[in-house]
């Protein structure tokens, strides 16, 4: 390893750190509009009765009174409505016509269909729940109007006196079309009350070995309806709700104690949609008109010593509204629960495909993964896909990476005449680097130019990374001896003094750095050559608990750069014998 790809390395290693600080680090929120209310404080009380309204709602003097309803008196047993499809199975609950429990039938919770089909319970929280509207609310119960279990659809129904909501349930792969009609049952003015669509709670999971899967991936996600407002993300902010702003992905050292067990932020600001996801799966709500705001809900582990974010969940808010006599009114919502896949969230509208959270490195993302997906489709091993895909990456690094290596040569050649030079004014460095610099353009010699296609290749590099943590095709992916690409090999686990599991990815990495460095012709002071041998052991230390899908990228990377090299070297021989 030359002079040039040590600043590469450098830079690398630089903007590595420098992103994976920022990703980890809680941020302020992003300010809202003027007038938009923004701050972590409980949701405003429950709306005990159906006539209360915003102020923005005009209501007529002779709005009809609904009479009381205690939704809790008298409750019937509670009914458990089953649907399913090839890809879900759903309960709905007679309390609150919600969903109390989902159950993706694709996915399992180990490796080798080990550990049950992952499973969300809803049952504390049922989502798609009506919430601050008691009579309609999670305990008020719905009666069964009409069912189509086998295709999926639940008919549902509530009457409070005055308003009766007719709730249908129709199950279309990951997807629930819920559509909610009030009709007003009186001879008067009624006043719908301002309430929620609310989320399940979602849990935190872990796949494979530790390292990257102890990391804590909960987020929830809301699009802003204003033009050019960028979709909002908690993952770095979820810890900082509850004051813990020393906290790492929603957990780490931070003392939990005198910090509650639930936290809310409500912001009123208007949305296309909401979601609560973790590392792999993702629930989101959109209506088909817009909220009005959005509450983001977060539980923490009950531990004394560690501090935990366990659950994150949201809600959605519906305006209020005034039904005259007789009249209906319909709201539908789209509710998606399932896998983090791109290639299924962008065929839904208003950006519902940036739960996938690709961030700055996002169109290169949007390449990657269906390339990653697509090599897959040949050769049915994403291990074998990485390989391919870095193959692909170098092929068209190629013209770069050949107008490197003749500059690299070109300046192995005149480093004779640099280090005359770096004698001739050694107590003289400027005078020194201006007569090397005019050798450099005298022989036609980017001195940078060893170091572009590393440079270059940061940004696959953060783009595969972020693929990687977010794109559930690799959650269990095998590949040789691993069994798991998205997550380090965790051999050994527990075993490893200091290490604590045993990666071998990261070491064959680390030998093929040091053998590249051997092949590289090398020139420079001695501090540049202690250099060379310290840059393997730091890569070492950076990758040795990155997920094993991009150690093998790199490694293959570093193997096709050998090749290159031990291609060129024969060719020289060649051509000195002839």
């Amino acid at each position: 390893m030359n002079r040039q790809e040590i600043i590469a390395v450098v830079l690398l290693f630089a903007a590595l750190m420098g992103w994976m600080f920022y990703f980890g680090q809680p941020t302020v929120p992003e300010p809202a509009e003027p007038g938009m209310e923004e701050a972590v404080v409980e949701y405003p009380a429950v709306r005990p009765e159906l006539l209360e309204a915003d102020d923005d709602i005009d209501v007529p003097d002779e709005v009809a009174a609904a009479a009381p309803v205690d939704p809790v008196a008298e409750l019937p047993p509670e009914q458990i409505w089953r649907l399913g499809n090839d890809l879900l199975e759903v309960n709905v609950s007679s309390r609150g016509g919600a969903v109390t429990r989902v159950v993706l039938s694709e996915f399992y919770n180990m490796p080798d269909q080990q550990g049950g089909a992952v499973e969300f319970d809803f049952s504390d929280a049922a989502a798609l729940a009506i919430t601050d509207w008691p009579q309609f609310g999670d305990k008020a119960h719905f009666s069964l109007v009409e069912h189509d279990l086998s295709g999926g659809r639940l008919l549902l129904e509530r009457n409070s006196g005055a308003v009766t909501l007719r709730r249908e349930l129709i199950l279309n792969g990951y997807s629930i079309a819920l559509h909610d009609v009030f009709h007003n049952n009186s001879t008067g003015t009624v006043a719908l009350a301002q309430h929620g669509i609310k989320l399940g709670y979602m849990p935190s999971i872990q796949s494979g070995a530790g390292g990257m899967g102890a990391i804590n991936y909960l987020s929830a996600d809301s699009q802003p309806v204003a033009a050019g407002r960028k979709t909002r993300h908690y993952s770095k902010r979820v810890a900082s709700l509850f004051g813990a702003s020393s906290g790492f992905m929603n957990c780490g050292a931070v003392n939990p104690a005198g910090l509650p067990l639930d936290i809310s932020h409500n912001v009123d600001e208007p949305v296309r949609w909401v979601s609560a996801k973790n590392k792999f799966f993702a629930q989101v709500l959109r209506p088909e008109e817009p909220g009005r705001g959005y509450r983001v809900n977060a539980r923490r582990a009950d531990d004394q010593q560690v501090f935990f974010v366990e659950q994150v969940g949201a809600l959605i808010k519906m305006d209020a509204a005034a039904l005259a006599a007789g009249e209906e009114l319909a709201r539908e919502y789209l509710y998606y629960v399932g896998p983090k896949e791109y290639s299924r969230l962008r065929a839904f509208p208003d950006n519902l495909a940036n739960v996938m959270e690709f961030g700055f490195f996002g169109p290169l993302c949007r390449l990657l993964l269906p390339a990653l997906n697509f090599f897959y489709s040949l050769v049915r091993n994403f291990g074998v896909a990485i390989i391919l895909l870095t193959i692909v990456v170098r092929v068209i690094f190629w013209p770069v990476t050949r107008k490197s290596t003749e500059s690299m040569k070109k300046m192995a050649e005149i480093q004779p005449e640099v280090q005359k030079l770096r004698e001739k004014y050694k107590k003289d460095p400027q005078q020194m680097n201006q007569a090397v610099m005019l050798l450099y353009r005298e022989r036609g010699v980017n001195p940078l130019a060893g170091c572009l296609p590393m440079v270059i290749q940061i940004p696959v590099f953060i783009a595969l990374f972020t693929v990687l943590r977010s794109a559930v095709e690799l959650r269990f992916a095998p590949f040789l001896w691993i069994s798991d690409l998205s997550e380090p090999e965790g051999l050994l686990e527990g075993m490893i003094p200091l290490a604590g599991s045993l990666n071998i990815l990261p070491l064959f990495m680390t030998a093929t750095m040091v053998w590249q460095q051997k092949l590289t012709p090398t020139a420079g002071d001695p501090q540049q050559q202690k250099m060379m041998m310290i840059m393997p052991v730091v890569m070492l230390f950076i990758f040795y608990n990155m997920p094993s899908a991009l150690v093998l990228y790199w490694s293959t990377s570093q193997c096709l750069s050998i090749a290159q090299l031990l291609l060129q070297q024969r060719k020289q021989k060649a051509a000195g014998k002839a």
